[in-house]
């Protein structure tokens, strides 16, 4: 399921205007990514818990330069599910 498709759904089910929906969706992921860039933990209860982990610095094989280049270490958002929401 797509972005798109998520509004599309609120739209229908709860009546709003999809304009209105779509400020709310990206609102709510800009302040997750936001708060998770500037170190916080967030978690949602029952759904899951972003994080901010740092990636190593690696070797990787470029098959366009036939060498190995170094991909510098970055840091990147990590999500852990909740229990709650194992599928069944």
């Amino acid at each position: 399921m797509t972005k798109h498709e998520i509004i599309t759904r609120l739209h229908i089910k709860h009546e709003i205007p999809r304009d209105v929906v779509q400020q709310i969706v990206d609102g709510f992921v800009e302040e997750i990514v936001q708060s998770v860039q500037n170190g916080e933990k967030v978690t949602i209860k029952g759904f899951g818990v972003f994080t901010r982990i740092r990636k190593a610095e690696r070797k990787v094989f470029s098959p366009i330069a036939q060498r190995e280049v170094i991909v510098p270490s970055k840091y990147v958002i990590d999500f852990k599910s909740s229990k709650n929401t194992a599928i069944e």
